[in-house]
């Protein structure tokens, strides 16, 4: 599961120390969306509540098919909370 947890992470980290092109940052959307979107089944199985809301709350924002659009700051804000819910998420379903 950290494996899992670690690439959106790192992309995620990437897309908010970095400025891509436009095109990019959509596969970066993609890919943190459907590995978000595993995570957030894997909280679903596990039947935990807090996990589950916060994993939803980021494959929404990060979904690829209806994207939200932010300011560059807020999605920099963003992208690093995010990074550290899905690696912490990661590392607590990996025990």
């Amino acid at each position: 599961m950290i494996l899992i947890s670690l690439v959106p992470a790192i992309l995620l980290f990437l897309a908010a120390v970095g400025h891509w092109q436009y095109g990019l940052a959509g596969q970066f959307r993609w890919a943190v969306g459907a590995l978000t979107f595993l995570l957030t089944l894997t909280a679903l199985r596990r039947e935990s509540a807090g996990w589950l809301v916060i994993l939803i709350i980021i494959f929404v924002i990060y979904n690829p098919v209806v994207p939200i659009r932010f300011s560059v700051t807020t999605l920099e804000i963003l992208d690093l909370l995010a990074c550290v819910f899905v690696l912490a998420a990661g590392v607590d379903f990996s025990e």
